[in-house]
């Protein structure tokens, strides 16, 4: 095995996880990554990843249910011997209000979102030997309530507030940060014509970048002074969009 870095992913497979998994690999990064039920795009990035000289491999653990995390993380040291950056970005994002929620939708949101990071600060935490670096991925809502997507917002600022208490206990070995991305990939829960309306209503007029996230995650790395941090990267969206309370937002 190559003596680089090793980065853990989770949610690594698609979406910004695989874009962010495809940057650090380029930049000679080791690359670990959790995926729940994306076997097919874990084979589409194995295949892409594998013009870089790195190690790479994927470990599929259901964060919904699976509470073994001090075993997951177990069989990343045997396979790594060491994880340097721990990048918690799996994340559960289901349309519910406090009226029609239910408990299983509300569990689901903070086992993912929020046990998930939590849990797998603590092992990262217990098995480092040398300087490490957390870097929670957020969302714009944490600083632009809605009335919408309950239990995700909720999950998402109690991840926040997580980010700036282990700053805080872990330093000064450990740095931990986050980043909170505006509108980047159409989600689930959008039309094509929902997704450019969002887009319209932000000051810069332009969704975010995959390429702009990656460059968050560089300056995180290098800028060793910089800890308890939430980089908004979001075209101005938290800025006040959210007092739009047209139908078309209604659901991101």
């Amino acid at each position: 095995m190559n003596k680089n870095k090793t980065a853990l992913i989770t949610g690594g497979a698609k979406r910004i996880g695989k874009s962010m998994a495809l940057h650090l690999a380029k930049n000679n990064w080791n690359i670990a990554i959790q995926y729940n039920q994306s076997k097919d795009d874990v084979l589409k990035l194995k295949s892409e990843i594998s013009i870089y000289n790195i190690k790479f491999t994927a470990y599929k653990f259901n964060f919904t249910s699976n509470k073994n995390f001090e075993d997951f993380f177990n069989r990343m040291y045997r396979d790594f011997g060491q994880i340097d950056l721990l990048v918690n970005n799996a994340s559960i994002f289901d349309y519910d209000t406090i009226e029609i929620t239910d408990l299983k939708t509300f569990d689901n949101h903070i086992n993912v979102n929020l046990r998930a990071p939590f849990f797998l600060s603590k092992y990262f935490v217990k098995n480092l030997k040398n300087e490490g670096l957390i870097i929670n991925i957020l969302d714009q809502r944490v600083n632009n309530i809605t009335p919408y997507f309950t239990s995700y917002t909720i999950s998402k600022c109690a991840l926040e507030s997580l980010t700036k208490s282990l700053a805080l206990y872990l330093a000064p070995k450990i740095r931990v940060n986050g980043i909170s991305p505006g509108p980047t990939l159409q989600s689930k829960h959008q039309t094509n014509n929902q997704f450019k309306n969002q887009i319209s209503k932000t000051p810069l007029l332009k969704r975010v970048e995959l390429n702009e996230i990656n460059n968050a995650i560089d300056y995180i790395i290098n800028c060793k002074s910089v800890t308890g941090q939430v980089l908004t990267i979001d075209s101005g969206q938290s800025l006040g969009w959210a007092n739009s309370k047209s139908s078309n937002f209604s659901r991101d």
